[in-house]
């Protein structure tokens, strides 16, 4: 049996970019796990595109409304404990190989490097 919606509800429902509360505080990270804490920075290139922006601000929402963590961006060169978003051409010169990726690529080390390709 289909349960009876109030006007609407679907597009309330459809207007929701990010689902909230999916984080499950009892687990913790392993030793070699690189964990998302309340406070890091995400990191932009200081000449990004209104893309590369758009997608950190993203970024943002979806840490916070389904993560419940609060992280800030800046502008800049990434340091350790921190996640940057660029392209191919803002590539921190520690990342090897971003030549090989197409598309896009993400790497996990001591920080967070998300790189669009194309």
């Amino acid at each position: 049996m289909l349960t009876k919606e109030k006007a609407l509800d679907f597009k309330n429902e459809m207007l929701k970019v990010h689902k909230k509360d999916l984080r499950d505080a009892s687990l913790s990270p392993s030793a070699d796990e690189f964990e998302i804490k309340e406070g890091m920075r995400i990191v932009i290139p200081v000449n990004a595109s209104e893309v590369i922006l758009t997608a950190a601000k993203d970024l943002c929402d979806y840490l916070y409304t389904s993560m419940g963590v609060s992280l800030f961006i800046k502008k800049g060169t990434p340091d350790n404990g921190e996640i940057f978003i660029g392209t191919k051409n803002d590539v921190p010169a520690d990342l090897k190989n971003a030549d090989s990726y197409k598309g896009f690529m993400a790497e996990v080390g001591d920080k967070i490097i998300i790189c669009g390709y194309d």
